[in-house]
């Protein structure tokens, strides 16, 4: 039996340093029928010339797509989306390494939630992530357990209005889900956390505690991995405490305005009392929290939130 197609979606930008061997982990998967659709995000080192050094090397299996203007994460990833035409969609950073197995095991998954559910149904599978540094020595052997959060258990649409424990570059997607989720809004946090959002809403998420890449982290990663229990994450605690929460109050209008006909009468109600949290007093939003458990992942992060709603 021929294998399926998977549409593998790669946004690069200045990563030359790594782009290289991200490449080579990519084209050597154990699962062959694979199609690399790549879009430089306008850099201004080499790695445009990079990538069409292997889309020459490898004219069947890659696509590169031109681009004249920075779109940003979002926007290249939303625009990646746009050219794939696979029944099964993964998502690619420029600066990991990934398993040669990660396709296939990934897919295996997914095919098993058709089974479950339906080929029609938004479908996201996406595993756990071995964390690295730049030199490629282990940090951690679970994305999940270095960052302190439990995908298992957060991923209904409440949950995740609060938190994202979807990572991008290691999460498949199939076609149902994509037609839905694209275009992604200018104003998302990520692409992940809207396509997890809108996968929620509508489809089944599958959580797979299996980690299938290196997740490198050299400084420069658009967000990467902070060690839950650490001073960089204290930091990061107090600064949240004097950062607005638009893009999360964004993503409940989004999907309120977008899908009014999709969404049923509870979940109209959640994001209509996500939405008024920000506006709200704050023993009613403590209210609102309590009723729709708006709850983030572990005792500090909801002492934390309980905080940020103080305001």
């Amino acid at each position: 039996m021929k294998e399926e197609t998977v549409d593998i979606l790669l946004a690069t930008c200045n990563g030359f340093s790594f782009i290289a061997s991200q490449l080579d982990s990519i084209l050597f998967q154990t699962h062959k029928q694979i199609h690399l659709i790549i879009r430089d995000d306008v850099s201004d080192d080499s790695t445009r010339k990079i990538l069409e050094t292997y889309a020459q090397r490898f004219p069947d299996m890659i696509t590169l797509i031109p681009a004249d203007r920075r779109l940003g994460i979002n926007g290249n990833f939303s625009c990646l989306m746009e050219h794939s035409t696979a029944p099964y969609i993964m998502f690619a950073d420029q600066d990991d390494l990934w398993d040669h197995g990660k396709v296939s095991k990934t897919l295996e998954k997914m095919k098993e939630l058709e089974n479950c559910y339906s080929v029609d149904m938004p479908l996201l599978v996406h595993t756990d992530l071995k964390v690295v540094d730049r030199d490629l020595n282990d940090l951690s052997s679970s994305f999940w357990h270095y960052s302190g959060i439990t995908p298992l258990h957060s991923q209904t649409l409440n949950r995740l209005l609060m938190q994202n424990v979807v990572t991008g570059c290691a999460m498949m997607i199939n076609r149902p889900l994509l037609q839905l989720a694209h275009p992604i809004p200018e104003n998302a946090a990520m692409h992940d956390w809207w396509i997890a959002l809108v996968a929620a809403a509508f489809g089944q998420i599958e959580a797979l505690p299996l980690p299938t890449l290196l997740y490198r982290q050299h400084g420069k990663n658009t967000l990467g991995a902070q060690k839950f229990i650490s001073w960089n994450s204290f930091k990061r605690v107090c600064e949240k405490l004097r950062t607005p929460e638009d893009a999360k109050h964004a993503h409940a209008q989004e999907l309120l305005s977008r899908y009014p006909h999709r969404l049923d009468t509870h979940q109209i109600a959640l994001l209509q009392a996500y939405k008024k949290l920000s506006s709200s007093s704050f023993f009613e939003k403590i209210s609102l929290i309590f009723k729709y458990r708006f709850y983030k992942i572990g005792f500090l992060r909801n002492v934390v939130n309980l905080l940020l709603k103080r305001q």
